[in-house]
């Protein structure tokens, strides 16, 4: 008899992990599909505010509205192309300035893109990602 109360008990040892392992996976797959949706959204986050920042670079350097448009637009292009994202990059610019290219201008770049967040169990959602960068003409540009 006291042989029989040991394997009982580890048999119940055995069905409470079992029961554990059943129980618990499931209720950490949504948890982990969340943190990874929540994962891509800072990453397309970041790459747009770098973005910004490298069209804004390539603006202010430019020596004609032309010449930057086309910069800009080459930039957010080969990053579409190279990160493979599906769509185009929208971007604004503005100046305290009617002239954008006068030393000492200040220019703001807004890009902005559309992605599909994969929410998991086949659940998706459309999130605008969008960054902002300012900086100024330089005073010594020739």
């Amino acid at each position: 008899m006291h042989l029989q109360s040991k394997s009982s008990s580890s048999d119940d040892q055995g069905s409470a992990s079992a029961e554990f392992v059943l129980l618990a996976i499931p209720l950490f797959i949504p948890v982990i599909l969340f943190l990874i949706a929540i994962n891509t959204l800072a990453t397309h986050e970041m790459e747009a505010e770098n973005l910004s920042r490298q069209s804004l670079r390539a603006f202010v350097s430019a020596q004609s509205a032309k010449e930057a448009e086309m910069r800009v637009s080459q930039i957010l292009g080969q990053y579409s192309k190279l990160s493979g994202s599906r769509g185009d990059f929208e971007y604004a610019v503005s100046c305290s300035k009617s002239n954008c290219f006068e030393p000492g201008t200040l220019v703001e770049i807004k890009v902005r893109k559309n992605y599909s967040l994969e929410l998991g169990f086949g659940l998706s959602k459309t999130m605008l990602v969008s960054a902002t960068a300012r900086g100024v003409v330089d005073r010594w540009r020739l």
